[in-house]
C-alpha cells in the first residue's frame, strides 16, 4: 500500500475512533469521556500533520504533530484521573511533562535535527508517564474487574512499546536514509501504531465506562434493596422480605430442630377509623401498632407488615402454645393502649405452628383460618389452628397474596379484613 493510501486508511480509522468516543460522550454525559474524546481528536490531528510533512513544512508538521500526540497521551491519563478521583484540576506535573516534551521536540527539530534523539525524548517521557500512571493508580487496581485491569495495563504497555519501536526505526534509518526516506519509514510506523493504539484505548475506555456503570448500579441496588424489603409507612419488613427469608428459617428449624410459629394480627374494625377520622389518623394508628409489636417481641422474632391493617410475626423457636401466649400478651398491651384521636383499639390474632415438611401456603392458611375464627368469635382474642382443625373444604385465599404459582389471589371480602 502506498504512503498516501496508508495515510487515508489511518485517517478513516482515526476519525471513526474519535467519532465513536464522541457519540459515547454525548450519550453518557460523563466528563472523563469528554476528555478522552479530546485526546482522540489530538491524536487524529497529530497523525494527519505527520503524514502530510514534506521538506518544506517539516518543522511545522513534526513539531505540532508530536506535540498533539504527546497532549493526547497526557489527556488520556488526565481523563483516567477524573474518572477515578472526580478531580478536574490539571495537575502541575502534567504541564511540566508537556513543557519538557515541547522543548525536546523543538530543539531536536529546529536546532539540532535528530530523529533518534527526538524518539529517545518521547520514549523517556512516555516511560515517566507510564511509571507515574501505574504508581498513581495502583490503589485503584484492586477495585477494577480483572479483565478491565488487564486491558488497561495491556494498553499502557503497548503504548510504551510503540515508543520503543520509534527508537528502533530511528536507529535503522538514521545513517543510510535521506530525511524524506527516514520520514516516510517513521511515519508509516507511527500511523500503524496509532491505529492499534486508538483501538486499544477506545476498547479500554468502553470497558472502564461499563465498569463505572456497573459500580453505580451496585450502589443503587444497595440503596433500593432496603426499600424493596421495608414497609414505607411502618418501617417493618414487608412480605417480600418474608418470601426471601422464610426458606432459610424453615431449613434452620428442621436442622436444629426447633419450632416456628406464624402469628397474624389484624386490627378490628379498622375501616371505621379511616372512614371516621381519615387516612392520616389511620396511618398514625398503624405506625403506633407497629411500634408496639416491634418493642414487645424477642430479638429473634421477626415482625412484618403483611398489608393494610394486617401484621405477621414469625416467632422463632416458639411452638403454638408459646405463640398463643405471646399473642395474648400483645393483645392485652394493645387493648390497654390509648391511641391518639381514636382512643382504644383491639386486635385479633391467629396462630399456627409449622409442621415438619409443611408447605408455606398450608402453614399460612392455618394461621389465616385461626384469625378468621377469632374474628367470627367476637374479635379481640387469640385463636390457634392445629392441622386437624383446618377443614378440608375451606379455602382461605384472602390474605396470602403470594406469588401466582402459589395459587392465591386477593379477596377483599375475606372475613379477617373487618
Amino acid at each position: 500500500m502506498s504512503q498516501t493510501g496508508f495515510t487515508l486508511l489511518y485517517a478513516g480509522v482515526s476519525i471513526a475512533v474519535f467519532l465513536s468516543c464522541l457519540v459515547i460522550t454525548v450519550y453518557r454525559r460523563h466528563k472523563p469521556l469528554r476528555v478522552f474524546a479530546y485526546a482522540f481528536a489530538c491524536s487524529t490531528i497529530s497523525s494527519l500533520l505527520l503524514a502530510m510533512q514534506t521538506l518544506d513544512n517539516i518543522a511545522v508538521s513534526i513539531i505540532w504533530g508530536n506535540l498533539f500526540f504527546l497532549l493526547s497521551y497526557i489527556l488520556i491519563y488526565f481523563g483516567t484521573q477524573i474518572f477515578y478521583e472526580n478531580e478536574s484540576r490539571w495537575p502541575l506535573r502534567f504541564g511540566i511533562y508537556l513543557g519538557v516534551g515541547a522543548v525536546a521536540i523543538v530543539w531536536f527539530t529546529l536546532f539540532d535535527y535528530s530523529v533518534l534523539w527526538r524518539s529517545l525524548a518521547f520514549a523517556l517521557l512516555s516511560t515517566i508517564l507510564f511509571v507515574d500512571f501505574v504508581l498513581h493508580f495502583r490503589r485503584y487496581f484492586h477495585a477494577m474487574q480483572p479483565t478491565i485491569r488487564t486491558a488497561l495495563l495491556a494498553t499502557l504497555i503497548f503504548t510504551e512499546l510503540s515508543f520503543i519501536g520509534r527508537i528502533i526505526i530511528a536507529l535503522f534509518t538514521t545513517q543510510p536514509a535521506s530525511l524524506a526516506a527516514q520520514a516516510t519509514a517513521l511515519n508509516t510506523y507511527i500511523m500503524f501504531s496509532y491505529v492499534i493504539y486508538s483501538i486499544f484505548w477506545l476498547t479500554t475506555l468502553i470497558l472502564l465506562d461499563n465498569d463505572r456503570l456497573l459500580a453505580e448500579l451496585q450502589k443503587q441496588n444497595l440503596i433500593l434493596e432496603p426499600l424493596a424489603h421495608t414497609d414505607k409507612l411502618t418501617g417493618l419488613h414487608n412480605r417480600n422480605k418474608l418470601y426471601e427469608t422464610i426458606s432459610e428459617y424453615v431449613e434452620m428449624a428442621n436442622r436444629l430442630p426447633r419450632p416456628l410459629t406464624f402469628i397474624i394480627a389484624d386490627l378490628d374494625n379498622f375501616k371505621n377509623v379511616n372512614d371516621t377520622f381519615g387516612h392520616a389518623v389511620g396511618d398514625a394508628t398503624l405506625r403506633r401498632l407497629a411500634e408496639i409489636l416491634r418493642n414487645n417481641v424477642r430479638s429473634t422474632d421477626q415482625v412484618f407488615r403483611w398489608g393494610g391493617e394486617e401484621f405477621l410475626i414469625l416467632a422463632v423457636g416458639t411452638n403454638a402454645a408459646g405463640g398463643a401466649k405471646l399473642a395474648e400478651s400483645l393483645r392485652a398491651k394493645i387493648e390497654a393502649e390509648t391511641f391518639d384521636v381514636i382512643g382504644q383499639m383491639t386486635v385479633s390474632f391467629g396462630v399456627a405452628e409449622q409442621l415438619p415438611g409443611e408447605r408455606f401456603d398450608k402453614w399460612f392458611r392455618r394461621a389465616d383460618y385461626a384469625l378468621y375464627q377469632a374474628k367470627n368469635a367476637g374479635r379481640n382474642q387469640v385463636q390457634i389452628c392445629h392441622e386437624e382443625e383446618l377443614p378440608d373444604n375451606v379455602i382461605m385465599n384472602g390474605n396470602l397474596e403470594a406469588l401466582p404459582s402459589d395459587g392465591f389471589a386477593l379477596n377483599p371480602d375475606h372475613p379477617s379484613r373487618s
